[in-house]
């Protein structure tokens, strides 16, 4: 997390830019809420995840003499994040760091109208050595380009393609940072939350 801090640091107009072309925020707010805030976010884990995700005793109530709780975290896997178009590198970056930290894979499906906002925070992992493939980010734009599709035709495309529950591709955990209702995941998670609850 040091090395993409460090890469963040030394180029963050480059980062901001492109924020600010798929937003139209000013140079100053990208660099302010998403740069720096992105900053932050690797600041902060770096320097505390190694705590939080230790192992650590728990006394128990009565028994607690007599019995032994420990809490220990274990990797999940594959964990799928959905990213809005708002805030889209710092919003994609923040689970994504986190989900690195705790030993897992990502991937990354940010929103289709800021879709290389999201593809910089994984360029920004692949620069800062994180193995290649660890984080993905979907290929959105690609698909569009080459099939001619529309934005939702592509955007189902590809939710049938990493849904969560597909047995190819198993997501143990799905970070969906957006209102319930807004867009078209939300129907699609809620319809199938519901399914398999």
């Amino acid at each position: 997390m040091r090395r993409a801090l460090d890469i963040l640091v030394a180029r963050p107009n480059d980062f901001a830019s492109v924020v600010q072309r798929e937003t139209g925020k000013s140079n100053v707010e990208a660099l302010m809420m998403e740069v720096f805030a992105s900053c932050d976010s690797l600041t902060y884990w770096s320097k505390r995840a190694a705590k939080i995700l230790k192992d650590r005793k728990v006394r128990m109530h009565l028994l607690g003499p007599m019995k032994q709780l420990r809490i220990t975290y274990r990797p999940l896997g594959v964990v799928g994040i959905i990213t809005p178009w708002n805030g889209p590198f710092v919003l994609s970056l923040n689970p994504t760091v986190q989900a690195l930290m705790a030993g897992n894979a990502v991937v990354l499906k940010p929103s289709e109208a800021s879709p290389m906002s999201g593809k910089l925070v994984e360029d920004l992992f692949t620069m800062a050595g994180v193995p290649e493939g660890v984080v993905r980010t979907n290929a959105m734009e690609a698909l569009q380009r080459a099939t001619g599709m529309d934005a939702n035709a592509a955007t189902r495309m590809l939710w049938d393609t990493y849904h969560p529950y597909r047995v190819w591709l198993p997501f143990v955990a799905l970070g969906f940072i957006a209102a319930l209702g807004i867009g078209i995941y939300s129907r699609w998670i809620a319809k199938d939350a519901k399914a398999n609850v």
